[in-house]
């Protein structure tokens, strides 16, 4: 019987047949489920630590560990693009939640016939957007069933892995500390993949942060984003926590510059990620001092690449217009023509100019 929608103790999965959540033991067994009647069976569920390196990390030192992973920062592999299709900003559009769920079910009896590759590692992504628009519904079980669903089948140490960090940190929302730290504990502390490593920092930096523990996060987060490497598409909602511990704890500058170094970037303004993560964990109320501050200086920078931009429009008109007002002249099509193209070239210059700073002042 479950004690919380991520009890340790409990397995939960989606039935076969009709897609309901099913409870069952731990060691494996057949369980009917509850809306449909069908028998399903439960995999035993391992409680090793795996190790997601070729060879594990070993008795590496954790400076060269750290150096290997930095290795693979910025090499972030696409999505599959059937599972690419399916997202907006990185997430699951409710709109294609139905699609999703059909080619995560094909996926699913096509792993337990068969694991390979291909089909493993888009089960896997489809798995991760399922949950994550299951969390965002408030819709626990189902998260959980996705995810633990997931776990009995991908032939990946490595992806396993991950799903167990996701099922670690969907029990924080809820408040199930002691499941979310069993979750972490079969994980692999000192992985030589970066993702697998990225995934554990941010499950570690959750639990934290849940139980206002902020020193700790920034022992696995480090203080500054330069500190330890991590993967790409973490690297807002390490931001986020990085940012709130160094809040909490009194740095309320490093504070704001974590969150501003974000959310404008060397690539130019960055905006949103910072934003969604923040609503959806309005209830632990994260960067609520720093966040305003780094928010107003986000946006005087979007107002000045505003008018950067338009000045940029402003300087290929006169490039442009230049050159059209000589030949007018030149080719001998009169003094008044030449000049009115002139004319006409300040005048659009004017406009832009005009557009500019209104757009800015909005």
């Amino acid at each position: 019987m479950l004690g919380s929608a991520f009890d340790y103790d409990v397995q939960v999965i989606l039935c076969d047949h009709c897609g309901a959540p099913i409870e069952g033991e731990l060691h494996g067994t057949l369980a009917s489920c509850s809306y449909c009647k069908a028998t399903n069976r439960l995999r035993e569920r391992s409680t090793a630590i795996e190790a997601t390196g070729q060879s594990g990390s070993g008795g590496m030192a954790e400076a060269d560990r750290i150096a290997l992973l930095r290795q693979q920062d910025s090499q972030e592999k696409p999505r599959h693009t059937s599972v690419a299709k399916l997202l907006d900003a990185g997430k699951l559009n409710g709109s294609h939640a139905k699609e999703a769920m059909l080619a995560w079910t094909a996926d699913r009896a096509s792993l337990a016939d068969m694991a390979t590759p291909e089909v493993a590692t888009r089960f896997y992504q489809l798995t991760t957007a399922l949950a994550e628009h299951h969390g965002r519904l408030g819709d626990r079980m189902s998260q959980r069933a996705v995810l633990e669903s997931a776990l009995g089948l991908l032939p990946s140490a490595r992806l396993r892995h991950n799903v167990k960090c996701a099922l670690s940190r969907a029990a924080c929302v809820t408040g199930d500390f002691q499941a979310a730290e069993r979750w972490l504990s079969t994980c692999d502390p000192r992985s030589l993949d970066l993702e697998c490593d990225s995934n554990y920092r941010l499950a570690r930096a959750y639990h934290a942060t849940a139980t206002g523990q902020f020193a700790p996060v920034l022992e696995v987060l480090g203080r500054t984003e330069s500190d330890v490497p991590i993967h790409d598409s973490m690297d807002p909602f390490a931001a986020v926590l990085r940012a709130n511990a160094l809040e909490r704890l009194g740095d309320g500058p490093s504070a704001v510059a974590a969150l501003g170094r974000w959310m404008i970037g060397p690539m130019g303004i960055r905006y949103g990620s910072v934003e969604s993560l923040l609503a959806e964990h309005r209830a632990w109320n994260l960067c609520a001092h720093s966040y305003p501050v780094a928010e107003a200086q986000a946006q005087r920078a979007r107002e000045a690449q505003k008018i950067r931009e338009h000045h940029a429009g402003v300087a290929a008109v006169a490039v442009l217009g230049a050159p059209i007002a000589v030949a007018a002249g030149a080719a001998g099509v009169g003094v008044f023509v030449a000049i009115a193209s002139v004319i006409l070239v300040i005048l659009m210059i004017v406009v832009f100019i005009v557009i500019g700073v209104s757009a800015a002042l909005q």
